[in-house]
């Protein structure tokens, strides 16, 4: 585990505002609104901390056709049968099923279906044996699944899920708790347990797909159209699947083992996310000196506006005390003439911007979208403030509009310590508009 840095005291706050769009170094910045408000100092010498998910599992213990087992329904109406010697079929006639099983497991020619009365139904499976699930073949149900296993679950290479709503934990929840549409998950799983996807998950329109766990990784696809996608590392957590008709999801215990390894970040993103016309929540809640980097974002995190009443947005938490690292592409675009960019956040303790990230809230023929990173505008508002944020050269950060239409805003702040190398756009339309 590499310790902290030294933090230096701030110097005096500074703004800075320019109408060019390319960043040269810590004190001549520009871009249609750039705003750094904090210490921009000498450059900060650090090294990467990207890290991957090696030590995970990379084969399952699990013959091709393995199926789960010891089903017991324990709450609602539901019935287990198998038509065949690889495929399982649960048919629930109420809308919440609760059923617990010793073994959750699907080998890579097998089949799990659930019919339910309808995508807002919800099977609960909770796994009581001491055996981690592997999801290897295919998963598929026209209501939402929630898979708790304390041990652990993979997606692994080869998998496809194909449902209306998925959540993965390895958090437990009481059946009172859960038959009355109150989804508070309070009981922690093994403290290095982890939820990996290696695979294709795919929700249906308007969906949630959540995995929440000590330590949680993906490196394959997952696909969440108008819906939610939601990677979080915590023991507990809560979620708000009906309310407002807004999916909230908060962690509400920290983590405090590094689950996937020594070194290793709490989430992890290789792979490819997207939820255009949705959200991504990529958050981390742990507790001090756990590890040095919570988040690491490789991988692609798309959440494209897709109309003007849809979403667009990519949030990236890695809380109080962790550090975020940004290598990959997050892209809240807006492609369709006529909408808006979206929204893309990105905070922690400490940021981390490199030289390969495309950082994009552009706009065909709308207005440019928001960016913040470590924090909102003079560092108010409720997003929260990083102490340090370092901005690679190379890294681009764009908000702006591409044919028609005005420039958006990108916010860069610190309370303590800013350095930026990278570039910044936020100009207006190369045929109409006004920069942000």
């Amino acid at each position: 585990m590499t310790s902290n840095p030294v933090e230096r005291a701030a110097p005096s706050l500074r703004e800075v505002r320019s109408l060019s769009n390319a960043l040269s170094n810590t004190t001549a910045l520009s871009g249609s609104f750039a705003q750094f408000i904090g210490a921009l100092a000498p450059a900060v010498a650090a090294g990467a901390l990207f890290v991957s998910a090696d030590a995970l599992a990379q084969s399952a213990p699990v013959g091709p056709t393995t199926l789960p087992t010891g089903g017991t329904i324990v709450g609602g109406t539901a019935s287990i049968t198998q038509p065949s010697a690889n495929k399982l079929q649960i048919n629930q006639t109420t809308d919440k099923a609760i059923i617990d099983w010793r073994t959750y497991s699907i080998g890579s020619q097998a089949w799990v279906n659930y019919t339910m009365p309808g995508a807002g139904s919800v099977s609960l499976n909770r796994v009581t044996g001491a055996d981690a699930s592997y999801i290897m073949g295919k998963l598929s149900a026209n209501g939402t699944v929630m898979l708790i296993n304390p041990n652990g679950i993979v997606f692994g290479k080869g998998s496809v899920v194909d449902v209306a709503g998925l959540v993965a934990t390895t958090a437990n929840i009481s059946n009172s708790d859960f038959m009355a549409g109150r989804m508070k998950f309070t009981q922690p799983g093994k403290p290095g347990a982890t939820v990996v996807n290696e695979g294709d998950i795919t929700i249906r329109d308007a969906g949630i797909a959540a995995f929440v766990a000590p330590g949680v990784a993906n490196r394959g696809t997952i696909t969440a159209n108008l819906g939610t996608v939601s990677l979080a590392a915590g023991n507990t957590f809560t979620i708000d699947l009906y309310g407002d008709g807004l999916v909230k999801l908060a962690v509400t215990d920290p983590v405090t083992v590094a689950a996937l390894g020594e070194g290793q970040a709490l989430v992890q993103n290789s792979g490819v996310i997207k939820a255009d016309g949705g959200k991504v929540l990529i958050t981390a809640n742990a507790a001090k000196g756990v590890v040095d980097s919570v988040i690491n974002m490789t991988g692609v995190v798309q959440a494209r506006r897709v109309t003007q009443q849809a979403d667009g947005t990519i949030i990236l938490d890695g809380g109080e005390n962790g550090t975020v690292n940004v290598a990959g592409t997050l892209d809240a675009s807006a492609p369709k003439a006529g909408v808006d960019a979206g929204k893309i956040t990105v905070t922690g303790e400490k940021v981390r911007i490199a030289s390969t990230a495309q950082i994009k809230a552009t706009a065909q023929e709308g207005k440019g979208g928001t960016i913040k990173i470590g924090g909102d505008y003079q560092g108010k508002g409720e997003t929260r403030q990083a102490k340090i944020v370092t901005v690679d050269a190379g890294a681009l950060i764009d908000a702006s509009a591409i044919d028609k239409g005005d420039g958006g805003m990108v916010v860069v702040w610190s309370t303590d310590t800013t350095t930026f190398n990278g570039i910044i756009n936020a100009k207006g339309g190369q045929y109409a508009g006004n920069g942000g």
